[in-house]
């Protein structure tokens, strides 16, 4: 979460420095999921994201995460 905020910080500093708007932050579903992965390392299921957040463990809600899992950016190792 650390190196996340740093980049979000050069990116607001940049922006600023030639006048584009500033980026919009993360929804905030995404920084609990990257806040969950943070703590418990990349090894997570969508169904255990799901249990974790409170959303419900049905296919539909596990489908919906997973499809949400896969926009996140990789973390290198």
């Amino acid at each position: 979460m650390e190196r996340l905020e740093t980049t979000r910080e050069t990116v607001l500093e940049l922006a600023t420095e030639d006048g584009t708007p500033p980026p919009e932050p993360l929804p905030s579903g995404y920084r609990e999921i990257l806040a969950l992965f943070e703590q418990n390392g990349d090894g997570l299921r969508a169904r255990e994201v799901c249990r974790t957040l409170g959303i419900g463990s049905e296919p539909r809600h596990t489908e919906g995460m997973r499809a949400m899992l896969k926009r996140q950016p990789r973390h290198p190792h």
